[in-house]
């Protein structure tokens, strides 16, 4: 079962000040990267997200590798509704419907 911690594991402010252009997203013993920075993150994910479709949005943010490593797991539906929260609480939002 997974558990949700929507938390932070990384300061938004801090990854600014260092200049990091990544955060890794710790989910579920695996961890995650995605754009730092919400205008860096692909056309793709956001017209997914603007749509309505999660899937496509996790899909076109994740690296493919990581992509392919989350769907090898044989994530339920609220796994990836919880991944795409815990990318929107790493990047600054408050949840992924923000």
């Amino acid at each position: 079962m997974t558990t949700t911690d929507l938390t932070p594991a990384t300061d938004p402010v801090r990854a600014e000040a260092l200049d990091q252009s990544t955060i890794a997203v710790p989910f579920d013993g695996a961890t995650y990267t995605v754009p730092r920075d919400l205008e860096d993150w692909p056309m793709a994910a956001m017209e997914a997200m603007e749509d309505g479709k999660a899937v496509t949005a996790l899909r076109a943010l994740l690296p493919a590798t990581q992509w392919a490593a989350f769907k090898a797991t044989g994530p339920s539906i609220r796994a990836m509704s919880q991944l795409l929260d815990a990318i929107a609480v790493e990047a600054g939002f408050k949840s992924a419907g923000e």
